[in-house]
């Protein structure tokens, strides 16, 4: 059992009966509806939607379980947020394709319209999902055990530490000025100017390139740290009044420049588990409604984009709710490179496979510089295979993409099994560390990015650890501690008071 500081007036008290009664009637009640769903749709509708309702099926399971057994809503914690992740990815390609009619849209990914719609094979091929899904579920629920009610609350953290996060900050983006004044290097721009950026990137030194995308990345870590600072002292006005404004800020950032979402999304996701954590259990409909909105506001930019892109902006006057799932966007991409690359290897269009590509999980962390072999990025092999490097055009090489270019069902099953295995392991540790300050940034951190074990390869949110949050852990602590030798006496006694 875990101990709280936390009232049980402030949390989400669910109906509680015999254990996994609550379940059962939530689970039994799914599937009727979902049976009844499939036998009033169309033969070729069912293909798809029956994988859907599994997904779903499965979802509203775990999530119950989880509920039932803590008697709060498990919203700050990992496997919670990477199965909603995950689904997003997984539903929204296939709801996208019933939308259409059962069928590729006129407006989907370019690569889907090489091949003929089958809808047996899509749905097919949309049980992959499925089994990764339920391979993830099972070992998490099994492992990750502790029942958690209410976790302890967190010290607030003191003014040095808050003090060295803000210069961390401020050093950071005089590094990343420092690299467009010498080099004119811009990660933050539209789509429009990638291939100029690439350019620009082929002319900076290879090893600076490196030290300037993990200084890049890392501002993440430092933004969720401060976001921790400004939610304890939500008491305050002027905190109040800064957090409203900066992340204001960061939306209307992305607005404008009509580059990069993921910053601003994975922001906005960190406030509110954060909110959740330590000033009030969200709700479920203000969880539905937040992530209706979330998730119609990312399509829409996505849609928004590709116009000014293609220099169609007179076509944003003419968008339908529908094409919101119907049009190009970044989950059916997701998908389309995983089906295209399974249907080159059923072909035998996939040519020789480098020998890394299945073992990139392995030597991600590795630099390049110091490996006896050349270091395959999946997403630039992938490229090559299409003709498209160096084109400004980027796909990303996911789970299902490693899978289909391996060892298929056999090794969706493996990796979920792990990873559902490790995540359960990681959350009983911060249950058992939740006091603790950079134990919740880093379980904050590796929670928001759990989603990227699908967009990308099963363990890519470690090599985010290793050169991401560990740096920026170790910078601020050093500069706390240089900062508390500095200060004169009193203020040092003030510090430790």
């Amino acid at each position: 059992m875990i101990a709280s500081a936390v009232r049980p007036s402030e949390n989400v008290r669910l109906t509680r009966q015999h254990p996994f009664v609550h379940t059962l009637k939530i689970a039994g009640s799914f599937l009727v509806v979902s049976v009844v769903a499939l036998f009033l749709t169309g033969h070729d509708y069912r293909y798809l939607l029956a994988p859907i309702l599994a997904m779903a099926t499965i979802a509203v399971v775990h999530i119950s379980l989880l509920s039932e057994r803590d008697g709060v809503l498990p919203v700050f914690e990992i496997g919670t947020i990477w199965l909603l992740g995950t689904l997003v990815y997984s539903i929204v390609p296939f709801v996208g394709f019933l939308a259409a009619g059962v069928q590729w849209p006129a407006s989907a990914d370019g690569r889907l319209l090489a091949y003929q719609f089958d809808a047996e094979e899509i749905g097919l091929y949309a049980w992959r999902h499925v089994v990764y899904i339920a391979a993830f579920c099972f070992p998490y629920l099994a492992f990750r055990g502790v029942r958690v009610t209410r976790l302890p609350s967190l010290p607030r953290v003191g003014s040095s530490l808050v003090v060295s996060l803000v210069v961390l900050l401020a050093l950071e983006y005089s590094f990343k000025w420092a690299m467009y004044f010498a080099y004119g290097l811009d990660l933050d721009i539209s789509y429009t100017a990638i291939a100029e950026q690439l350019a620009v990137s082929a002319s900076i030194p290879y090893l600076l390139l490196q030290i300037t995308l993990v200084v890049l990345a890392s501002m993440l870590v430092v933004k969720l740290a401060l976001l921790i600072v400004l939610i304890q002292r939500r008491s305050s006005v002027k905190a109040r009044a800064m957090l409203m404004a900066w992340l204001a800020v960061e939306v209307l950032a992305v607005l404008v420049r009509g580059g990069q979402r993921g910053s601003a999304v994975l922001l906005l996701l960190g406030c509110g588990l954060l909110y959740h954590r330590f000033v009030r259990p969200l709700r479920p409909a203000a969880i539905a409604a937040g992530g209706a909105t979330l998730l119609a506001g990312f399509l829409l930019l996505g849609i928004a984009r590709d116009a000014v892109v293609n220099d169609s902006g007179a076509a944003l006057t003419e968008v339908r709710p529908l094409d919101l799932l119907t049009s190009q966007n970044e989950f059916q991409s997701v998908f389309a490179t995983s089906y295209d690359i399974s249907q080159r290897k059923q072909a035998g269009a996939l040519g020789d496979v480098p020998l890394q590509l299945y073992f990139v999980d392995l030597y991600l962390e590795i630099p390049s510089q110091v490996l006896p072999f050349e270091k395959v990025d999946p997403a630039q092999w992938y490229l090559d295979l299409i003709g498209l490097r160096n084109s400004g055009v980027g796909f990303m090489f996911g789970v299902m993409s490693q899978a289909a270019v391996g060892f298929g069902w056999i090794e969706l099953v493996l990796r979920g099994v792990l990873l559902g295995t490790l995540f359960a392991a990681f959350h009983r540790w911060y249950v058992r560390n939740a006091s603790r300050f950079w134990a919740t940034v880093l379980y904050l951190f590796v929670t928001i990015w759990s989603y990227y074990t699908f967009r990308a390869t099963t363990f890519w949110f470690v090599h985010s650890i290793v050169y991401q949050f560990v740096p920026v852990m170790l910078a601020a602590t050093l500069i706390e501690a240089m900062a508390s030798r500095a200060a004169p006496p009193v203020a040092r006694q003030r510090v430790r008071t």
